[in-house]
């Protein structure tokens, strides 16, 4: 007996037929009950409207469901423009920039220009001045007291005062008292001469705790010059002397500083050394008269002594300069004629007379401060305007006589001696980051650079996932400036949610029309201070953006997102709200009544049976070859209701390569089967392809 009787079915095949629609729509509401994989009791009797121009339909659905997420990247800029750095090679300078680690973002590339290199270096090598080691030898060396020898000539030597290997030496005296008398020929003095007797100090009256000046040499002659009468005071007692040798560490200062000088006539004196002043290291410069007599001493115009030093500079254009140093006068004619002195180049650039720094304070530390270019006197015949790889500059201190005068009865007539200290010639220049003294680096990286001088610009790809982000500059320039523009691009992956409620997923439902609708969220988050937010959907090629809407429910115009396409992207114009946006698809379905068919004891073609017939179906997916089959996961469910909905058959299998799947032999007996009509199920899904399909046999 078979299912229907061929007679009566050929009677009432229109009652059948209209039978048939009535009870697969029956049989559709119960096998939706019926299969809890794809359907939602609460959405049991849903229908989807879907207010678009792609989509304007208003179905049933076949199948409802969830697949895994689709992956999202989004993406912010972190601008940090302007940064003005300032370095020295003493140190490293780590800049840092946050992530927000809260969300996981990353940084991916960092993009850096720089500008405005500049060079701020002080280029005077030595300018604070090593220390020297001084040494002291305690030894008395006394003339008689009270009364002191009379009638006594200058040459008449009293006492010697040596030390094998001495560059240079000074005594100490504990007193000096020697007679004055208001005319010049009954003064008693005492004198103080080097080997060559052209260094000397001459003083009279009274002193305690007073150091003679450095005289060069390894010898020191004593005497004192008197007449016949008041010669009842002390005389001269001293108690030690000091002197640098070989061992004081001189050296790096001779060769850090030359010394030149032009002597005033044929006794003058000219000479420079390194000790300790007002507790300072420094360098002393000593410029001498030429002796007429104890009180009379002449100066010729243009005579000095200075110390200098040779300089290159890599440079390109001067932004700026500035000159500073410390100055101590130990001795000094008050008088303007002679003054103190710096000079860039053989160009004055600073000057001060030697009187006016006797009325600042003798045996005091002074500072100049900085003296700007544009107050110097010379300046713009110093530094060309155009850019020079090596500049030859010479810095000069020293003490000079700007007239041709001769001076009688000053104190310190004959002996000026300046000390100075912290000696800086900063000029500010452009720069390259690699030239020699510079290299700059990033990260330990050196810089690309252009034509241009001043600028540079590396690009890092390294990828950055710890909070914060660090660079770390470095340069082997004392002292550097520039600005830089850093860039950071961040990124952020994420997946999609089902709901509003952070569960992974993309939902699907299968239309009676054949359509299938996807539907997913995306909960976007814009971290604090980025700006620039954009996010990238990756969506597979046979998927249709339907429609995208932002937190606000606005539609938002999107980049990408047809078919053949494999991503949507939100861009900074339109990506300007947080939260949750919402997006809808379309896809093909990949199982349909045209690639899907019966056979009847192994004749296809067949949708009606009677008992003892073999029934089997056999489908096709992706049918179009659009989409790729991954045969280790893709599997087609097949199942067949009974006409009272209830499940008769179940099976699933692996499509072969090409997408057909062939199911098994089903043989109908009296004992496994009743009359009426049979709907059954097809279902199929890789995760972002989907196939469904809802027929019937009788």
């Amino acid at each position: 007996m078979g299912i229907f009787l061929s007679k009566s079915y050929n009677k009432c095949k229109c009652k059948n037929w209209i039978f048939s629609v009535i009870f697969i729509i029956s049989i559709f509401i119960i096998s939706i009950s019926a299969n809890s994989n794809y359907f939602s009791n609460s959405e049991r009797n849903e229908t989807f409207i879907e207010h678009n121009d792609d989509l304007k339909i208003s179905n049933p659905y076949l199948f409802q469901g969830s697949e895994p997420a689709l992956n999202i990247t989004d993406e912010a800029n972190l601008y940090k423009l302007n940064q003005e750095i300032s370095l020295s090679n003493e140190e490293e300078l780590n800049l840092s920039y946050y992530l927000d680690d809260e969300h996981d973002w990353e940084i991916l590339e960092i993009q850096n220009g720089i500008t405005n290199i500049e060079d701020t270096r002080n280029w005077v090598n030595n300018s604070g001045i090593q220390p020297v080691t001084v040494y002291r030898e305690y030894q008395s060396f006394q003339s008689d007291h009270y009364p002191y020898v009379q009638n006594r000539g200058r040459l008449d030597i009293d006492n010697i005062v040596f030390e094998e290997g001495a560059f240079y030496m000074r005594v100490h005296f504990s007193n000096i008292s020697f007679d004055v008398q208001p005319l010049v020929e009954d003064t008693d003095y005492i004198y103080l001469y080097n080997y060559s007797a052209y260094e000397f100090f001459v003083e009279t009256g009274f002193r305690e705790d007073f150091y003679s000046p450095w005289i060069s040499g390894d010898t020191i002659y004593v005497t004192y010059r008197s007449d016949n009468s008041n010669n009842n005071d002390y005389g001269y007692y001293i108690d030690y002397y000091e002197f640098v040798n070989a061992s004081s560490n001189v050296y790096p200062n001779e060769y850090s500083w030359g010394f030149k000088y032009k002597q005033n006539y044929n006794w003058g004196a000219n000479n420079y050394g390194f000790g300790e002043m007002g507790n300072n290291t420094a360098m002393f410069i000593g410029y001498y008269g030429d002796y007429i007599d104890p009180e009379t001493f002449d100066y010729d115009i243009g005579t000095f002594s200075e110390a200098y030093q040779d300089l290159t500079i890599p440079r390109g254009q001067v932004i700026d300069a500035y000159l500073k140093f410390d100055y101590y006068l130990e001795f000094g004619l008050e008088t303007n004629d002679n003054f103190m002195y710096a000079s860039i180049n053989n160009q004055k650039a600073f000057s001060r007379g030697m009187a006016d720094i006797v009325n600042l304070g003798k045996h005091k530390w002074h500072h100049t401060g900085n003296i700007p270019m544009n107050l110097w006197v010379n300046s713009s015949e110093i530094f060309e305007k155009t850019y020079i790889k090596d500049q030859q500059l010479n810095i000069s201190l020293g003490i000079k006589s700007g007239g041709a005068w001769q001076y009688s009865g000053s104190e310190d007539c004959n002996i000026n001696v300046i000390w100075f200290d912290n000696i800086s010639l900063v000029v500010t220049t452009i720069a390259n980051s690699s030239q020699d003294g510079i290299d700059l680096t990033i990260n330990s990286i050196n810089l690309s650079e252009g034509e241009e001088w001043g600028k540079s610009y590396l690009n890092l790809t390294d990828g950055w996932n710890t909070n914060p982000v660090i660079l770390t500059v470095n340069t082997t320039s004392p002292s550097l400036e520039f600005e830089l523009d850093s860039i950071l691009y961040g990124s952020h992956n994420s997946e999609t949610k089902i709901n509003q409620q952070n569960e992974e997923g993309i939902l699907f439902k299968i239309l009676n029309n054949n359509t299938i609708y996807w539907e997913f969220y995306h909960n976007f988050y814009m971290p604090a201070e980025y700006s620039d937010f954009e996010f990238t959907v990756t969506k597979p090629n046979n998927w249709k953006i339907i429609s995208v809407l932002d937190p606000t429910f606005i539609p938002i115009p999107f980049e990408g997102g047809n078919l053949g396409e494999d991503y949507i992207k939100i861009n900074s114009t339109y990506a300007i709200f947080p939260g949750w946006w919402r997006f809808k698809a379309s896809s093909p379905n990949y199982i349909s009544e045209n690639n899907t068919d019966m056979s009847k004891d192994g004749q296809w073609g067949y949708s009606e049976f009677y008992s003892g017939d073999s029934i089997r179906v056999k489908t096709q997916v992706n049918s179009t070859n659009e989409i790729p089959l991954n045969l280790d996961t893709t599997v087609v469910n097949f199942t067949i209701y009974y006409p009272n909905s209830s499940i008769w058959y179940q099976e699933s299998k692996i499509p072969l390569s090409n997408g057909t799947v062939i199911f098994s032999d089903i043989l109908l007996t009296s004992l496994n089967s009743v009359g009426g009509v049979y709907n059954y199920t097809l279902f199929w899904s890789n995760g972002t392809a989907i196939g469904g399909l809802l027929s019937n046999f009788i």
